[in-house]
């Protein structure tokens, strides 16, 4: 996962929000109404942050809301969200919380028959190394860790010392990576 503390991000909203929204809103502009989100284990910031951000950018632009799925950040979780016919047949879109979860829904799909994206597009969020091996390779949310790392300390110094905290925006951007999993939806 993207770790356990859910840091604000640039325009007051955490980078764990802003980057699901990243994602979503690209589904969006490629023409996708029926878009499900696969979350994160519940008990993380992080989870919280990214389920909230679905649903305010569904909700805005007027979107259909289908429950979000539960998961646990692992790929089981993604496999046993598509097998466990919870998503609604009419869905053309999956927003995992993290690329693990997207890798579990991605061979789900496969043994399905649906086809990845003609059928249904997925995404991910953290741009994990393996990701852009995937089959078929993994649109993203790209999260600088060592960036993170960088903020999550001076912060911690900041306070220590008695300082301002430093501005999140000049460490952590969450950025669209678009590969193959994704495209308009049939």
């Amino acid at each position: 996962d993207s770790g356990p503390a859910d840091l604000p991000g640039p325009v007051g909203q955490s980078f764990n929000s802003v980057g699901i929204q990243l994602v979503l809103q690209h589904l969006i502009d490629l023409g996708h109404r029926e878009i499900v989100h696969v979350t994160g284990a519940m008990d993380y910031l992080a989870a919280k942050a990214r389920v909230n951000g679905f649903g305010h950018l569904i909700r805005e632009r007027g979107l259909r809301k289908h429950p979000v799925i539960g998961g646990d950040w692992t790929p089981r979780s993604g496999y046993a969200a598509v097998r466990s016919g919870l998503i609604d047949p009419a869905v053309t879109a999956i927003v995992a919380a993290n690329d693990q979860i997207a890798l579990g829904a991605l061979r789900a799909l496969d043994e399905a028959g649906v086809r990845c994206p003609v059928d249904v597009s997925v995404t991910g969020f953290d741009d994990i190394p393996e990701a852009e091996y995937y089959t078929p390779s993994l649109t993203t949310v790209r999260i600088d860790f060592q960036q993170q790392g960088t903020y999550i300390f001076n912060a911690l110094m900041a306070q220590i010392r008695g300082d301002e905290r430093p501005e999140t925006g000049a460490f952590i951007k969450p950025e669209l990576v678009v590969r193959a999993s994704t495209a308009p939806p049939r």
